[in-house]
């Protein structure tokens, strides 16, 4: 799956946090190209599971992709900020300071309450266009997509040490 090779793209860099005495280097423009493929990879391939599980209609889905698009965008900047976030761990993992972690361990709080509002955003706005049954179903699927990543991302990073 695309998380997959996002965590890959990532885990070598925390990897380097913990073994190297220094921090790492800053991502260099390819990798931070890499970085940005990937992420619309994983947005992409959202997208495609949300599209095989909803079972939408023609006129529900003539509907729903362009509220989910503008949906995805708000995503989209939660998840470069989390991604920032584990950046910088790794980059510091070595070196880490008390402030950082805390700055750390605020930043993964904040992204579980964005998501939590993005959604509760724009849950309304999915029952105007969706029967309830299938909004719900959509906030469902894309909460476990989210969970999913997160435990992959998560099992990835090591502990604050």
């Amino acid at each position: 799956m695309k998380i997959a090779l996002a965590v890959l793209v990532l885990a070598p860099a925390l990897a380097l946090a913990q073994a190297a005495p220094a921090p790492a280097a800053p991502a260099t423009a390819d990798q931070k190209a890499t970085l940005q493929s990937i992420e619309k990879d994983l947005l992409t391939a959202r997208a495609d599971i949300i599209s095989k599980n909803l079972g939408l209609t023609a006129d529900q889905a003539s509907r729903f992709w362009p509220v989910y698009e503008k949906y995805q965008a708000e995503l989209k900047g939660i998840i470069d900020t989390q991604l920032q976030s584990v950046k910088k761990y790794a980059e510091n993992y070595q070196t880490l300071t008390d402030a950082q972690a805390i700055e750390l361990a605020d930043a993964t709080l904040d992204r579980d309450s964005s998501m939590a509002a993005l959604r509760k955003k724009w849950f309304p706005e999915f029952q105007k266009i969706l029967p309830g049954k299938v909004a719900a179903r959509f906030i469902q699927i894309d909460r476990r997509l989210s969970l999913l990543t997160q435990l992959e991302l998560a099992s990835q990073i090591p502990l604050v040490r």
